[in-house]
């Protein structure tokens, strides 16, 4: 197991007495193409990417980092201290990781670089949660443009619950059977980008009608029609619930 093989890392490299007062911190990166397919790196991308995270360790006190790399992504583990603290803040860590692997890392013109990176966890057993809090940060980071290309696990907000359904799930079985319909629609009509709009203006008919350059009648109609569609009635509070968690999932279950 990866977790068992960090730790037994940790006890042989690390200070213990590092570990024993402060916390840890996990970063992961992994190459994304096509909306966030995981793939099995190459030797030579492998190879690249070792040598990014060792260059990036070195930019590090000594002793309190240790980099892995798996088939299909890298990982940094941090222990975090005063002196780790002077080098930047955890996001200015990840940020400069992930600058630094876009310049040493070869990654195919149609895909992007994504990095995840955890919370602060207490003791050294606590490392595989990092890690798994770290897997799906990158996860997200790779699917969803607000958090692109750099996402840490304490803003991710309600994508923590959604990027851990399958990869493999049929959006279809998770959602409201109106709102596949709903999606399917939206190259004809603009209805997915009306209600995401309505949705995050707090269901403000005046700011979403400005936001989209709509007569507040066009959108009413626009609104009338998504009920049509979806069966829901979308003043109530069940089906915006509904409505929005779908707009989040819909990204994460199609990677």
């Amino acid at each position: 197991m990866l977790e068992a093989v960090g730790l037994e890392l940790e006890r042989n490299v690390l200070d213990a007495e590092v570990l024993a007062h402060d916390g840890l911190r996990a970063l992961q990166h992994r190459a994304r193409v096509d909306a966030g397919a995981e793939e099995e790196m190459g030797s030579a991308e492998k190879a690249r990417l070792s040598l990014a995270l060792d260059q990036f360790r070195r930019s590090l006190p000594i002793r309190h980092a240790l980099s892995l790399v798996r088939s299909d992504h890298g990982i940094v583990l941090l222990a975090s201290d005063p002196a780790t603290r002077r080098a930047g803040d955890l996001p200015e860590l990840a940020h400069r990781l992930h600058d630094s692997l876009a310049r040493t890392t070869a990654v195919d013109s149609a895909g992007e670089i994504a990095l995840g990176y955890s919370d602060e966890c207490e003791h050294l057993l606590d490392a595989h949660r990092a890690y798994a809090h770290a897997r799906i940060a990158a996860r997200v980071a790779g699917c969803v443009p607000e958090h692109s290309p750099v996402a840490g696990w304490d803003a991710l907000g309600p994508y923590r619950v959604l990027a851990q359904l399958s990869p493999g799930d049929a959006p279809e079985a998770l959602l409201h059977p109106g709102l596949p319909r709903l999606f399917a629609l939206q190259s004809k009509e603009s209805l997915v980008a009306t209600l995401e709009a309505y949705l995050d203006h707090g269901c403000d008919t005046k700011l979403t009608a400005e936001e989209l350059f709509l007569h507040r009648a066009s959108l009413y109609y626009r609104l009338q029609r998504i009920e049509e569609i979806t069966g829901r009635r979308i003043g109530d509070t069940a089906a915006i619930a509904e409505f929005w968690l779908a707009l989040r999932a819909r990204d994460l279950l199609a990677s």
